[in-house]
């Protein structure tokens, strides 16, 4: 529908033209209509019609000066006179401002029609033309930014280093694509000051010259109508940039804090902050430690490792991606090892159904709870119920893992343990300290081992976990008494002797 206001001193002229004339047949709609020219322009000025039918002579401003005022206002509605015989002089003067016809009064109910017919034409005409130029602008516009998205230069200079406010925003979803696209469609219809792009699966909006303050009360207007129609979505804001040029950081900024979507369900906003750190090479997951919290039974040790392995994510800006395989080949690595000595079969799917079982979770919790349902079955079945007493897990760990750098620091993390204290219950119950007695376990391996042929001393000192053949050269002469070389010289004589 087209707007259409009636403007005319006589009351019983506009109710007339109200009455004679189906305007909705005609493709109009009456907004507004004025009986002076003074607030007949305040009310074109709010309304900015499509046509006006505007009486000639009447108060304030006559109907020529008032439509003179609004063309330099650059509004191009069309107009039609209504003028009596006397107005004849009126009526060439506004024939060079562009108007449609002049109807005199009484009005031909007939002629009026006629005119309506043709006007809207002409406003059909000029709506599609209108329309295609604004399509191809917005087009091309996108395919600037599309550019600019993905840091490529431009070459016309007058884009260079055009100045501006941008934000740069990335919206992921998991509804339907018709869905979003039609919502995207609209909101920027709706929104002069954002420029709105599918992306690679996603839709990316840019808000132009708008403070972020601003951009916050449109994302929360923006949410809160997503809730209405979208059952998953994730809102991430790059930094504001200053110039074209600019844009690709902050869209850089938005797909990293994208990532995020997978930490938790409830979050549907995320702003670009410098504090979160992504480096991802140096991140791993301690499939060692864990490990030996099964080995030990400590299920305090492996809550918390999977706390703070929650934490480490959440502080991170990571790829949900390798957040996934590295706990999947941290799990793997730890059913192999356990495999070893312990039968899991019965008990685990095959390793295929875990790592996609693992790789189908949407969300960093849900991961976790995975992972910890596969750690616990491993827990029931390598002790099986038993409660073994936490020396005599402590000593048989010792008699599995010497070779290792086992300081007490690390035993008392593994065993839930302060060191101090469990240095103290140790010497306790072994008679000796906890380095006397692994200084021993590891001899008496050495010993085992040189008795063996082919085996060299500095070789032998790293298998038993001393990383200094002249530290172990100290230590065996400490506790045998002789060399390690004497050792294997009177082992080998004394066999020699026997055989003889």
């Amino acid at each position: 529908m087209y707007k259409v206001m009636l403007i005319d001193d006589e009351c019983v002229i506009r109710q007339g033209l109200k009455k004679i004339i189906d305007w909705q047949a005609f493709g109009f709609l009456i907004v507004d209509e004025a009986e002076n020219g003074i607030s007949a322009y305040e009310k074109i000025i709010e309304h900015q019609p499509d046509l006006l039918l505007l009486d000639i002579r009447m108060p304030g401003y006559d109907g020529v000066t008032l439509l003179k005022m609004i063309r330099k206002k650059g509004l191009n509605c069309k107009v039609i006179f209504l003028t009596g015989f006397a107005e004849f002089e009126y009526a060439q003067e506004a024939i060079v401002l562009n108007v449609e016809a002049f109807l005199t009064k009484p009005i031909d109910e007939i002629e009026l029609q006629q005119y309506l017919s043709t006007t809207k034409l002409k406003l059909d005409k000029e709506k599609m033309i209108n329309d295609l130029l604004t399509n191809q602008l917005v087009l091309e516009e996108k395919q600037l930014y599309r550019r600019l998205l993905f840091g490529q230069k431009l070459n016309d200079v007058t884009y260079q280093n055009k100045k501006g406010l941008f934000t740069v925003v990335e919206i992921q979803f998991s509804d339907d694509i018709e869905i979003a696209n039609a919502f995207f469609d609209n909101y920027q219809k709706s929104n002069d000051q954002v420029v709105s792009l599918f992306v690679a699966g996603s839709w990316v909006l840019i808000f132009k010259e708008l403070s972020l303050s601003r951009i916050k009360v449109a994302l929360y207007d923006l949410s809160m109508q997503m809730e209405k129609q979208f059952t998953d979505y994730f809102i991430s804001v790059g930094r504001q940039v200053n110039g074209y040029h600019t844009l690709y950081n902050s869209f850089q900024d938005a797909k990293t804090l994208g990532q995020r979507w997978f930490l938790d369900n409830s979050q549907t906003i995320s702003y670009y902050y410098e504090k979160f750190e992504s480096d991802e090479k140096h991140f791993i997951i301690d499939s060692d430690l864990l490990f030996s919290y099964i080995e030990v039974n400590n299920i305090d040790g492996v809550n918390q490792f999977f706390e703070i392995l929650e934490d480490n994510i959440w502080n991170r800006n990571m790829n949900f991606s390798k957040v996934k395989g590295l706990c999947v080949n941290c799990l793997l690595i730890i059913i192999e090892r356990i495999q070893q000595y312990t039968q899991l079969d019965s008990k685990l799917p095959d390793n295929h159904t875990i790592t996609d079982e693992m790789y189908q979770q949407t969300k960093l919790n849900q991961l976790i709870q995975c992972m910890k349902k596969y750690i616990t079955i491993m827990l029931d079945t390598v002790h099986d119920g038993s409660r073994e007493s936490t020396m005599t897990r402590l000593l048989d760990y010792i008699s599995k893992h010497y070779e290792k750098d086992l300081k007490l620091e690390r035993l008392g993390s593994i065993f839930g343990y302060n060191s101090s204290y469990l240095g103290t219950i140790f010497k306790q119950h072994t008679g000796m300290s906890y380095s006397k007695y692994l200084d021993s376990v590891r001899i008496d391996e050495a010993k085992k081992l040189l008795l063996e042929d082919n085996n060299k001393v500095y070789e032998i000192a790293q298998l038993v976990g001393f990383n200094s053949v002249d530290y172990f050269h100290g230590k065996f002469k400490k506790y045998v008494h002789m060399s390690p070389k004497q050792f294997q010289l009177e082992h080998r004589q004394s066999t020699k002797g026997k055989g003889e």
